[in-house]
């Protein structure tokens, strides 16, 4: 993590910094780009500079973009960015060089200098409406609002339309949230009878799995995610952890439900209880739930038991190896599945974070500069991080339409409440490093 901008003078912070009006991509010292346009890795004056650039390929400069807000806090601070920033639009006039000497400053104003500054202002306006200052970064809030009010002609009316979105958006912000409306008296828990089982369809208990997981799958952060293995992260991962512990938690409770049944038939309509869940939780695309059943019924205990397996209905036994080998060996499981869903979709996230992992520890976080003796900010590397993340999280906005039964929901509960108790399944808020501690021996532990 960068270090805070220091509070010099603008004058100072621009002598400083090489912003400027050329092509950025004219300079490898500052910024190296691919055979694609796509950018390598650059100082961060030419990474900003280049958020505010009019490309020929306005789909390349979007996804520069998206990824550069997902992740610039991974190599600058909020500060420092809306610093160089605010200097980029107060550049008065162009470097003094001798292409340049001769330029009317006028028409460089009108034709260069106010289409930027344009930009400029477009950036801080997708940043306070897409990506997150005002819930990340609300220390940024006050210094925008300064900035806003100082602008004069020809900005007057885009600084107070920004003003205006930014008030809509802090009065949404600080909005209490409606009350619960009260249903009626709440039920004391109970720990719920094996013989539930039996009064339970499993496509209700499938469903009931997709409105919990997806409950938790939809407060999960960009990132939490892509930084879930930095123990110094200031939020901690607690919406993280909570998700991930939900997939441990019912793949314990599938075991203990099964082991804890007495007499081999009895035990025999366990299983085909939960491989019928399961073809549910698939049939409804919650392969988070499908992936926690199968490795609660990949216990040896379970998995080794052939007079069970053998006691289930005719024809249920292939149907049954058939689900249970399926993405079996894969190295990304589910993930073709996951990414052909277009609706509702709780996704098995654990081959993701194992993916952002793997480029946070095999990539550096600098390269060098092919013509400097200085460091240059591997972006390419974010980028790879922000797909991944961006792949996990977008089923987020598609939430499952269908009503909740209270009896199941209850009897879900408690199942998986007694579980977290009885194996220690807990994820203990404020202790990051106990999370992140826990999330990797879940990611060993299940396949």
């Amino acid at each position: 993590m960068a270090t805070p901008v220091c509070q010099d003078s603008r004058e100072t912070r621009l002598r400083q910094s090489p912003l400027r009006i050329s092509p950025v991509e004219d300079d490898e010292s500052e910024l190296l780009l691919a055979e694609d346009g796509s950018v390598v890795a650059g100082t961060l004056p030419a990474l900003i500079e280049r958020l505010t650039l009019d490309t020929h390929d306005p789909v390349q400069m979007r996804d520069f973009q998206r990824a550069f807000f997902m992740t610039y806090n991974s190599f600058a601070t909020a500060d420092e960015l809306f610093t160089l920033l605010e200097d980029l639009f107060h550049m008065e006039r162009p470097l003094a060089d001798a292409s340049q000497e001769d330029l009317d400053l006028n028409q460089w104003r009108e034709e260069k200098l106010e289409p930027m500054r344009r930009r400029v202002l477009f950036i801080l306006k997708m940043w306070f409406e897409e990506y997150g200052m005002l819930r990340d970064e609300p220390h940024i809030v006050g210094r925008l609002h300064e900035f806003l009010s100082s602008l004069t002609s020809p900005f007057i009316a885009m600084a107070r339309s920004m003003s205006d979105s930014l008030q809509r958006h802090l009065n949404i912000k600080s909005s209490p949230l409606p009350p619960t409306p009260v249903t009626g008296r709440r039920k004391v828990k109970r720990k719920a009878s094996k013989n539930d089982f039996a009064r339970l369809e499993p496509m209700a208990v499938a469903r009931q799995l997709c409105l919990h997981e997806h409950r938790l799958y939809a407060k999960l952060g960009p990132r939490e995610c892509m930084h879930w293995m930095t123990p110094g992260l200031a939020d901690g991962i607690p919406n993280l952890a909570a998700f991930c512990m939900a997939r441990a938690r019912l793949a314990g409770w599938v075991r203990a439900s099964l082991l804890g049944v007495d007499g081999l038939s009895r035990r025999a309509e366990m299983l085909e209880f939960w491989i019928r869940v399961a073809e549910g939780c698939k049939e409804l695309c919650n392969f988070s739930s499908l992936s926690a059943i199968k490795a609660g019924l990949s216990d040896p205990a379970i998995a080794r038991s052939q007079f069970l397996w053998a006691h289930l209905p005719h024809g249920r036994h292939q149907e049954a190896m058939a689900l249970l080998s399926e993405s079996a060996g894969t190295r990304l499981p589910y993930c073709a599945q996951q990414e052909s869903v277009n609706g509702p979709c709780v996704p098995y996230i654990e081959p993701y974070l194992a993916l952002v992992a793997y480029v946070s520890e095999t990539f550096p976080d600098t390269v060098p500069s092919p013509e400097t003796d200085r460091s240059l900010i591997h972006f390419a590397k974010r980028e790879k991080l922000y797909g991944a993340v961006q792949e996990m999280l977008r089923h987020q906005a598609h939430a499952y339409d269908f009503p909740e039964d209270s009896q199941t929901a209850e009897f879900v509960e408690s199942n998986v409440t007694s579980i977290a108790q009885e194996q220690n399944f807990v994820a203990l808020p404020h202790q990051t490093e106990v999370d992140i501690a826990n999330l990797k021996k879940v990611l060993e532990s299940l396949p």
